[in-house]
């Protein structure tokens, strides 16, 4: 492509910010035509195995299949506790986790055995505002 370096924003992202940086910092030229050749392809939401496919090996993708898996705290947190069991020593650089409600049990078990102040989120929305710290069960409700 030369010296200019081309982003394709699929479906124009809802970000204005996006936009404004690839244009104004890094003086990118930003288009929505699918037939452009593109160096970024900045989405908001994921794409398909076929778009990868067809990625020649100097373009970049901001999104992946699968990514959900450690994008995702409620993901991350499941997944991370899960390799923690194979590999107890390598992977106890974060704290114990559990997806509430669907954990509940097993968190309940950790709470009473030692008094610990816990901190959870709830998992509803993928970008909650609220945090909730307890060091009783009193005051966390399971149902949530």
């Amino acid at each position: 492509l030369g010296s200019e370096m081309c982003i394709r924003n699929r479906d124009c992202t809802q970000y204005e910010v996006i936009r404004e940086v690839m244009k104004k910092s890094f003086r990118y030229k930003v288009s929505i035509d699918q037939e452009v050749e593109w160096d970024l392809f900045w989405a908001d939401t994921g794409v398909t195995s076929e778009m990868l496919s067809r990625m020649k090996k100097f373009q970049k993708i901001n999104h992946y299949p699968g990514m959900s898996c450690l994008a995702r705290k409620n993901n991350l947190g499941k997944n991370l506790m899960r390799i923690r069991k194979e590999y107890k020593k390598d992977y106890n650089f974060f704290p114990p986790t559990w997806l509430l409600p669907y954990e509940w049990n097993e968190f309940k078990a950790q709470f009473t055995q030692k008094k610990v102040q816990n901190f959870y989120r709830q998992t509803r929305s993928s970008q909650s505002r609220k945090r909730n710290f307890s060091n009783s069960l009193m005051g966390i409700n399971k149902s949530k």
